[in-house]
């Protein structure tokens, strides 16, 4: 599964589940027992300060693209004071572990057993087709 499809399938789960009213949320997807937090912070920079910008009285504002084809609900957004979570997906063991900003480790990696024993596993929505004939 990559981020997109992760994404989608979170998104379900979240509109279930509604673990807190507003958070700001980064998916990352592995299909090892690890995730590279070195690699995701040369890639990509800014996501882990901004994860920390929208957990703090800074905040973060983000305009919503025009460009976008979907209907948009409204222009921008602010969030700050917001829980914010690194969210990673174990693709080997179909489990996600949401991560708090402030909790994610400075070393190198987070291994699958490091989520383990900090913090709850999740897993997602089972969609179940019905097995019917019309």
């Amino acid at each position: 599964m990559n981020e997109a499809q992760f994404g989608a399938k979170f998104q379900q789960w979240w509109g279930v589940y509604k673990p807190c009213k507003i958070a700001a949320l980064e998916y990352k997807v592995t299909d090892t027992n690890t995730f590279n937090l070195t690699t995701w912070r040369k890639k990509q920079p800014l996501q882990e300060i901004k994860l920390r910008d929208a957990n703090s009285s800074k905040g973060v504002i983000w305009k919503i693209s025009d460009l976008d084809p979907r209907t948009k609900p409204f222009d921008a957004f602010f969030i700050s004071d917001a829980p914010a979570f690194l969210v990673i997906w174990y693709g080997k063991y179909d489990t996600f572990f949401m991560v708090p900003v402030k909790e994610i480790p400075k070393q190198t990696s987070i291994s699958y057993k490091y989520c383990c024993l900090r913090f709850i596993p999740y897993k997602l929505l089972k969609i179940i087709k019905p097995h019917y004939e019309i």
